[in-house]
């Protein structure tokens, strides 16, 4: 738990920032009226996207609950992972996902340079989902680097309100 809380400040150092919601694999956390779960996606989704290493794939399932007014949901998105939105540390490593699939829409896998670029550079995914829907992020993962403790990292926005999660994958 002392790594998790060091990992946590890593991850999160800014002041004056809300520290995020600290949960595991399957563990429901809320967010705005929104249930969040994240999960270890065994069945990979994006098995049509070339990795060099290891594929490690990982969902956010959203469930609206008793919400009148649907959300926006936006993601920033970047292929270095200390400004992208969506990161895995392994170890002392850290990696941005290299595509993301979405639950809805065409569901066809989507590599980042895909996405809407904003005049500041970063990638970004925004929309108003249905009320229950999930978004599946691929890391690429160099063999060599797979040991050591893994910690996925979220930072977006439900509507004005930024949310951040850490979610550890050890079990």
């Amino acid at each position: 738990m002392i790594s998790l809380l060091f990992l946590t400040l890593l991850a999160f150092p800014a002041a004056g920032t809300k520290p995020p919601k600290i949960t595991k694999m399957g563990e429901p956390v809320m967010l705005s009226g929104v249930k969040l779960t994240p999960f270890l996606n065994d069945n990979d989704t994006l098995g049509s996207i070339d990795v060099d290493g290891a594929r490690i794939v990982i969902t956010l399932q959203f469930h609206e609950k008793n919400i009148t007014d649907r959300p926006y949901y936006d993601f920033r998105l970047d292929p270095d992972p200390e400004k992208s939105g969506m990161s895995l540390q392994v170890g002392p490593a850290k990696f941005a996902p290299k595509a993301l699939r979405k639950s809805f829409e065409d569901m066809a896998p989507l590599r980042l340079e895909e996405l809407p670029q904003a005049s500041d550079g970063y990638r970004f995914l925004m929309f108003m989902g249905p009320p229950l829907f999930s978004i599946s992020f691929l890391f690429d993962i160099p063999k060599d680097q797979l040991a050591g403790e893994k910690l996925f990292s979220a930072k977006f926005k439900i509507g004005p309100k930024e949310h951040a999660i850490l979610v550890s994958l050890q079990k």
